[in-house]
């Protein structure tokens, strides 16, 4: 009895395992190259605008 064919899952070739293990690593680098890219960005300012002429009239009075 192979115990190591017990470990090792469902075997493939290895042309295969390090095509997977390629797209996976793409894929974690297009993820952290995005978090990267969106925290990074610069946040444009808020502009609250208030009207305050009325309150600088009132207060000329």
């Amino acid at each position: 009895m192979d115990r190591h064919r017990i470990l090792r899952g469902n075997y493939r070739g290895g042309k295969g395992r390090w095509t997977a293990r390629l797209l996976l690593l793409v894929l974690i680098l297009l993820a952290f190259w995005a978090l990267l890219y969106f925290l990074g960005r610069p946040v444009e300012p808020r502009m609250i605008e208030v009207d305050v002429t009325d309150k600088i009239a009132e207060s000329a009075m």
